[in-house]
């Protein structure tokens, strides 16, 4: 799961962990919680540092029943004042993650002890009705449901169902954010 010490992601880790899955936690911020078998601390839009990491995760584990895609980055503010480093980060965490970590992780997903494995990339409402100065994030999110739309469908021969989440508002850390910024 990443973007799991926090947020949707961390709320993910906690039930799937009261489940009995085994979470493998992906997160720029450190997290302690004993939900986790295992923890990375990996920026997502690293794509040397997430490389890494998914080539660890595959040669301890070589099956993984499930991937989850939660982390994201927002910058709030007018599109004409974002930087094109902030533009390419945004994408980078918000759609490269998902595309990169869906490659590398296929071959231990194609493994997984079900009939089938998932990937489940949590996208925004933002992808199809958005507000004021989220430009690259309201975009980034689209971009994201239209991966996941291809990936369903190359995916499929593989024994890998693709999905996207569209979630409105939930309180979070970033929501929070983006309501003070705004």
């Amino acid at each position: 799961i990443t973007g799991a010490a926090s947020g949707i992601g961390l709320a993910t880790s906690v039930l799937l962990a009261s489940h009995g899955w085994d979470i493998i936690g992906i997160d720029k911020n450190n997290h302690t919680g004993e939900f986790f078998s295992e923890f990375y601390e990996c920026d997502v839009s690293d794509e040397t540092k997430i490389q890494k990491v998914a080539n660890e995760i595959v040669s301890n584990r070589k099956k993984v029943n499930g991937l989850v895609l939660c982390a994201a980055a927002q910058y709030v503010r007018p599109f004409n004042e974002l930087s094109s480093e902030e533009w390419d980060h945004t994408y980078s965490v918000n759609v490269k993650s998902t595309w990169l970590l869906s490659k590398v992780l296929l071959p231990a997903l194609e493994a997984a002890d079900a009939d089938w494995s998932s990937i489940v990339a949590v996208s925004s409402i933002h992808a199809v009705t958005t507000s004021n100065g989220l430009s690259a994030y309201a975009s980034s999110k689209a971009a994201l449901v239209g991966l996941v739309r291809s990936l369903a469908i190359e995916l499929a021969g593989f024994s890998v169902r693709v999905n996207a989440l569209i979630p409105g508002a939930v309180n979070t850390p970033m929501l929070t954010d983006h309501l003070t910024a705004a």
